[in-house]
């Protein structure tokens, strides 16, 4: 009967970057650029959609601040037409 073999840390397989060295077949070299340039893709995707949540939010907060100077505003006009009369 056949054991399993243990998992170490030294054999569990993970998404290392570690470089490709010269003796590495060309397959391997080809396949570690496309999965570079995939990541590259959707990392700068990432990127752009990040950059577009802080313009959004960047917006609505300067258009909270004006509404509530405007609120603001309304509130002490009022008041002042109430002391004053």
């Amino acid at each position: 009967m056949r054991s399993i073999p243990r998992r170490t840390v030294s054999n569990i397989r993970t998404r290392s970057t570690a470089l490709l060295g010269d003796a590495a077949s060309p397959r391997r070299k080809y396949t570690r650029m496309a999965k570079l340039e995939f990541e590259k893709e959707h990392r700068g995707r990432d990127v752009r959609l990040l950059r577009e949540r802080m313009q959004n939010g960047e917006r609505r907060l300067a258009e909270i601040e004006r509404e509530e100077a405007r609120l603001l505003a309304s509130l002490e006009a009022r008041r002042g037409r109430k002391t004053g009369a």
